[in-house]
């Protein structure tokens, strides 16, 4: 598991609160991302794996930021092409920075997963933004939800060159061996975060060569890859439900949606707000978008809740879950998937 960072938000944090753009891609079919709000407080959640509640305060650490990315989808969850740049709706907020995609491993019903998670990055192009994307699975603080890790070390990532049919990523002596606690399952995954999140940056399906002072890299994250390494698209990469918004640690009042991608073979989402003690405040369920919704992907549709009324809820930190049942249409295992975040009213 990922260790702890300091509790303090990021200079791209800081930059990017306030800022609301709303972009439209260029490309069909496209993945529209719905609103994502996060808030920043001088307390951020724990790394370690295991949540503990988020305090409120009033008046205090109410920071939120709020990103509508144009994205198009290449895979089950989805990638965003041409990232806002934060700032750019109205000019209140400083320039500069952009919403990416970037994936992270977390535990599954049937062993470790990749999920998405949106982090904010220089806004640039090609290769400089693969390198931000890329640099963002190690860079403090680490994913916002707790609950998602990395088997990359940090500073693993030296450079990126993209080409027509290639990325080029350089990394360095850190990412050579097998990760503590990784076994060769998991360290294979970890490569998958790279490529995942390398395709993200541009918003196409494109290999990954691992190279090391300038030559093939023979070993990465302790697995052997003499070639170019290309997307997993099998069933036990990606995670069949994953949540867009809310975010980690957003404050929601009056009523607020959930929103997110699933599995193109499941019909559903069953959702629950509980609080702190555990108990189920709100529940519901939704259906996947037969047209693929707003944050749908060719591979993945969207779902969306209604709207929520938490107006009657005390002040206090809730946990929102999405949970899905995979009845075994493309494997013998059925399983229950979820994931979940937690938020706050004031």
């Amino acid at each position: 598991m990922a260790t702890p960072h300091q509790d303090l938000p990021t200079p791209e944090d800081r930059a990017l609160r306030a800022a609301l753009t709303d972009a439209v891609a260029d490309v069909t079919p496209a993945d529209r991302l719905g609103e994502v709000r996060r808030r920043t407080a001088a307390a951020p959640p724990t790394r370690s794996g295991r949540r503990r509640w988020l305090p409120v305060v009033a008046g205090a650490g109410a920071l939120t930021a709020a990103v509508v990315a144009a994205s198009v989808g290449l895979g089950d969850l989805g990638t965003p092409a041409d990232p806002p740049t934060a700032g750019s709706g109205d000019g209140s907020a400083e320039s500069g920075l952009s919403a990416a995609a970037v994936y992270f491993v977390s535990d599954s019903a049937t062993g470790d997963r990749l999920y998405r998670e949106f982090a904010s990055v220089p806004a640039t192009g090609g290769s400089a933004a693969v390198l931000g994307a890329l640099r963002a699975i190690t860079a403090d603080p680490g994913p916002a939800d707790p609950d998602y890790r990395t088997w990359w070390p940090a500073d693993s990532f030296a450079d990126a060159v993209v080409s027509d049919d290639e990325v080029v990523v350089e990394v360095a002596d850190a990412a050579l061996n097998r990760p503590d606690g990784a076994s060769a399952e998991q360290a294979r995954l970890g490569l998958q975060q790279a490529v995942y999140t390398a395709e993200a940056a541009l918003g196409r399906t494109i290999p990954v060569r691992f190279e090391h002072g300038g030559a093939a890299a023979g070993r990465v994250l302790g697995v052997p890859v003499t070639d170019l390494v290309p997307r997993d698209t099998r069933y036990r990469v990606t995670a069949p439900v994953n949540l867009s918004s809310p975010v980690e640690g957003a404050e929601v009042s009056g009523t607020f949606r959930a929103s997110g991608t699933i599995a193109s073979y499941i019909d559903r989402v069953q959702w629950r707000l509980t609080d702190a003690r555990g108990r189920v405040v709100r529940r519901g369920q939704s259906l996947r978008d037969p047209a693929g919704g707003p944050d749908g992907t060719p591979n993945a549709p969207g779902w969306a809740t209604e709207p929520i009324d938490v107006s009657t809820l005390g002040s206090g930190t809730y946990r929102f879950t999405a949970q899905v049942r995979d009845n075994g249409k493309l494997t013998s295992v059925r399983a229950r998937f979820s994931d979940d975040r937690d938020v706050v009213v004031p």
